[in-house]
């Protein structure tokens, strides 16, 4: 019988609990099997075993750089073809830390036009928070759109920016960059997004600090930019490869594999 070492990652309450959850799965699935388990405890920024992101699978079909959604969208909205959309896709919320990217954009000295777009659901507990949100920056400067409406609408609105930005103070994995990249649009995020690190090294994407100097310095430079310079082919491409169905249930069945080698050590995130 082979010994299992199962480390579960008791993370901050943000993740409500998931990686435990995902961890007493798999044990119950070696148990099942015959393997005897052993449950160890372990905190983030202490592991005592590597952490395994569990990526989402996104299909890449539905997103791509749609040219005439842009064009029908940015009118639909009235902003014009040459001004400069920041976008963010996601609930409104303080988690998304919008408060540090409207602050960051009302520092903007450049004098092309530009604005924020925010997309997303507002919980009515929320409402004070947008209230803010749109005391920082004058209404040419600020545009919201509650709601993500349905997939030819958030393709339409990813292909509309210039730059996808999730400052997010704490976000377990964020879809919503997997589908701006695809849509051809370049993302910033900050570190605390979970798949910053898987997609960074493909290209489109620029992680950093949450310091505001360094933000109104990256969005200077993309108001600098044409609409060419957004995502390399071969990097949607690989996006495209790396979150698909096969390439995460590959990754799933050789973490499984893994954890069924003797004195492994696992931790599921």
């Amino acid at each position: 019988m082979k010994v299992v070492h199962v480390t579960p990652v008791y993370a901050p309450a943000w993740q409500y609990g998931g990686p435990v959850r995902s961890t007493h799965l798999l044990a119950c699935a070696l148990a099942a099997k015959g393997h005897e388990i052993t449950v160890l405890t372990t905190t983030i920024g202490t592991p005592q075993a590597p952490i395994f992101t569990a990526p989402n699978i996104c299909d890449a079909l539905p997103w791509f750089d749609d040219a005439a959604g842009r064009k029908a969208w940015r009118q639909s909205h009235a902003i014009a073809p040459d001004e400069c959309v920041i976008m963010h896709v996601g609930r409104i919320h303080p988690k998304k830390n919008l408060h540090f990217l409207v602050e960051s954009a009302a520092a903007l000295s450049s004098q092309r036009a530009w604005r924020v777009v925010l997309v997303g659901p507002v919980a009515e507990r929320d409402e004070p928070y947008l209230s803010q949100l749109q005391a920082t920056l004058p209404p040419q400067r600020l545009t919201v759109i509650r709601g993500t409406g349905d997939g030819d609408a958030l393709r339409a609105a990813y292909s509309s920016a210039d730059v996808f930005v999730l400052p997010s103070f704490a976000e377990n994995f964020g879809n919503a960059v997997v589908e701006a990249l695809l849509c051809n649009t370049p993302v910033v995020l900050s570190p605390h997004v979970g798949v910053g690190s898987l997609v960074e090294p493909l290209g489109g994407t620029t992680i950093l600090p949450l310091s505001q100097h360094l933000w109104v310095a990256e969005l200077e430079q993309r108001l600098k930019l044409s609409p060419e310079q957004r995502v390399d082919a071969r990097a949607r491409s690989q996006i495209a490869e790396l979150f698909s169905a096969a390439s995460i249930t590959a990754q799933f069945e050789q973490l499984y594999a893994s954890c069924t080698t003797a004195h492994h050590t696992a931790a599921i995130g």
